[in-house]
């Protein structure tokens, strides 16, 4: 499934190099989308986009958020991010400059013409233990998260003011609660960010609502003795490479798509 979407993007980039990603006539990073504010970017950060949100909302238990920047001239900063969930409070909390969780990368080109950006940044960040199934999140940034220059950067915010980043997950279906975790001495276990060859892979798959089967999928590093499922159950695979790739696919009683998740 991913590697058919990368391949149709190749193919569209290959065919039609017009269609890359541009600034629109009018639009920059300072004035990103017709209707709303323009920044002086010489003196605040300016338009950050997070993902998951209340609008578009997580289904199926994911290990990444994603913050996106329409400029370039940024970078992480010291600044905390905490993750808390209505029902337990703080769950995990990580530096934004902690490069073993937080991945800074130029924005992929399908972003940002989804987007209609001609520039951008994202920050990609890692969970330990993937989005629990019904819960609803609430993300804090502390000031100084992402930088831009010497003395720009964001403002403090809590994820349950009006507005922030806030997101609830699609309790019905998908993949609960999922780590990459590693053997110890004494017999417990740890998780992991990188795993390696010999690691477990561990998840609760909820199966509900109209989903008839769920399917497991492997592209790349990662095995599991059984693939295909009709019911809710624990599933313990084993990580066979440095990179796991790998996914569920939700299908109803004809066979159709009803979800994917994918890690």
């Amino acid at each position: 499934m991913k590697k058919l979407i990368a391949i149709c993007m190749v193919l569209m980039l290959c065919a039609a190099s017009a269609y890359a990603a541009e600034w629109p006539e009018g639009y920059s990073p300072a004035h990103p989308f017709e209707n709303g504010p323009e920044f002086d970017l010489e003196t605040e950060l300016g338009l950050v986009m997070c993902y998951p949100n209340a609008k578009y909302v997580e289904v199926g238990g994911g290990r990444l958020l994603f913050i996106y920047l329409p400029r370039e001239d940024v970078k992480a900063g010291a600044g905390m991010l905490h993750i808390r969930t209505a029902d337990q409070g703080e769950e995990w909390s990580v530096a934004m400059n902690d490069t073993e969780h937080v991945k800074q990368r130029a924005m992929y080109e399908q972003e940002m013409m989804d987007l209609m950006w001609g520039s951008g940044t994202c920050f990609e960040i890692t969970l330990p233990v993937s989005l629990r199934l019904g819960a609803t999140y609430y993300i804090d940034m502390d000031t100084y998260c992402i930088e831009a220059g010497e003395k720009i950067g964001n403002k403090q915010n809590k994820g349950d003011e009006v507005g922030a980043w806030q997101f609830a997950v699609d309790g019905t279906l998908g993949v609960n609660e999922m780590s990459y975790r590693r053997a110890k001495d004494d017999g417990s276990y740890e998780n992991v960010v990188k795993p390696a060859a010999g690691d477990e892979i561990r998840f609760d798959l909820v199966i509900g609502g109209d989903v008839a089967l769920a399917v497991l999928y492997v592209y790349d590093g990662a095995e599991f003795e059984v693939t295909n499922y009709t019911e809710s159950c624990e599933i313990i695979g084993t990580v066979t490479g440095e990179d796991p790739d790998w996914g569920v696919v939700f299908l109803d009683a004809t066979g159709n798509e009803i979800a994917y998740v994918e890690f």
